[in-house]
């Protein structure tokens, strides 16, 4: 009886692991399906250029506002530590780049000199977490490959066009402007005034 009862676990633990392997060599189909493809396949749908705020245009390429929104989520749990602070509002931009070159330009190079400031001078920090906030709340906005796409490599003529990121300005300033350098040097910079 020992013998038979010893068997049947036998018999049962080889079946369950065989199928548990057989569970995991179609997961690990799955997962080789997604990443499969070429990279044209996989690149980011892109968006329609359309109407603008302003420009700024350099040899290389050219940067167009296309929309500023601002929004102030709403303190919850989960948004506690993602709101505003006291007075302020977050400012979302609507961006687009197109590389207008012969050469390869850096999207995240250009983004991450992107300043936006008050008509006085005064530069607003771009905090991580109000994108995040946004997003939260209005999930069908986000478009994550096309976000990496604009801090990713352009190739000549290769356009993309997303919410690069937001700002936290005061609740009473109304103007502001965007400014960009127009080289590698930083020297020189050209600007585009908007307001709310």
């Amino acid at each position: 009886m020992k013998k038979m009862i010893v068997a049947s676990l036998a018999i049962s633990l080889t079946a369950i692991l065989f199928i548990s392997c057989q569970d995991n060599h179609a997961a690990e189909k799955k997962t080789a399906k997604k990443i499969t493809g070429t990279k044209e396949e996989n690149k980011a749908a892109i968006k329609t250029d359309g109407p603008a705020i302003g420009s700024i245009e350099t040899a290389d390429y050219v940067v167009k506002l296309h929309r500023v929104f601002d929004y102030k989520p709403e303190k919850n749990a989960v948004m506690a530590n993602w709101a505003p602070k006291k007075g302020y509002r977050f400012i979302y931009l609507d961006v687009s780049l197109k590389n207008k070159s012969t050469a390869v330009i850096d999207g995240g190079f250009v983004f991450i000199a992107l300043k936006v400031t008050d008509m006085q001078g005064i530069e607003y920090k771009k905090p991580a977490t109000a994108l995040a906030a946004y997003l939260t709340d209005h999930p069908e906005a986000q478009n994550q490959k096309e976000y990496d796409e604009m801090w990713g490599k352009f190739e000549p003529n290769e356009f993309h066009r997303e919410l690069v990121y937001a700002v936290e300005v005061p609740e009473n300033i109304n103007q502001f402007e965007l400014s960009l350098p127009t080289n590698n040097q930083r020297k020189e910079w050209k600007k585009l005034q908007f307001s709310l």
